[in-house]
């Protein structure tokens, strides 16, 4: 998802901070994420949010602010902020339906295993069974 900010806000250059996406998904799990292929002109900052699977994992609302926080130029902490935005909504899709999602990478390669696994025992129980009957 594309966005376009100022890079200065009261004087300060946004772009010296560190700028992240808050969210809140619809079974109001707070996550932060950095922001990707981020490009830095004379007035404005430009990036991209990888909306990811556990902004997506529940239907309804997804909200969402940008932050850009550090320290000012006086050693002071600073934090700006957007307003939150809640009109993006996910729809309910047909992942999930009975069907356990893996939390993370090494998990799915153990599921995907087990699943390959399942059907090659399968198979070889088909091919048996065909020469079985041949």
């Amino acid at each position: 998802m594309p966005f376009i900010m100022p890079r200065y806000y009261d004087n300060i250059d946004l772009s010296a901070k560190t700028i992240e996406i808050h969210y809140v998904n619809a079974n109001n799990e707070d996550y932060f994420v950095a922001p990707v292929n981020v490009e830095v002109s004379e007035h404005y900052i430009r990036f991209g949010w990888l909306v990811d699977s556990n902004a997506t994992a529940y239907a309804g609302t997804l909200a969402f602010e940008i932050r850009a926080y550090g320290t000012t130029p006086a050693g002071t902490q600073y934090l700006w902020r957007t307003r939150p935005n809640t009109s993006l909504t996910v729809e309910k899709s047909l992942a999930g339906n009975g069907i356990s999602q893996p939390q993370n990478y090494e998990d799915w390669i153990t599921t995907f295993r087990g699943e390959v696994s399942n059907a090659t025992n399968a198979i070889l129980g088909l091919v048996s069974q065909a020469e079985s009957a041949a």
